[in-house]
């Protein structure tokens, strides 16, 4: 579950790849083991629509990565 607000746009990148470096190092520890990863992204009340998007668990590393890659910055201007 990743904070997406405005607030973390300049931390975004460096979570994003964080995660999917956590992701291959698991999948290297544990070969053979069916590694499924889930993904949720969050926003802010203002983004009045997609608040939240989510992957479902997957063991699909394409898949996860496509997803995470098109997480970006939204909304927070609630101050």
């Amino acid at each position: 579950m990743v904070d997406c607000t405005g607030s973390m746009a300049s931390h975004i990148e460096a979570v994003k790849n964080s995660v999917k470096n956590l992701r291959e190092d698991l999948v290297k520890q544990h070969r053979g083991c069916d590694l499924q990863f889930a993904f949720v992204r969050y926003t802010d009340y203002d983004v009045t629509c997609n608040r939240t998007t989510h992957l479902d668990f997957t063991n699909d590393e394409s898949q996860f990565n496509s997803f995470v890659g098109g997480i970006s910055a939204q909304g927070g201007s609630d101050g």
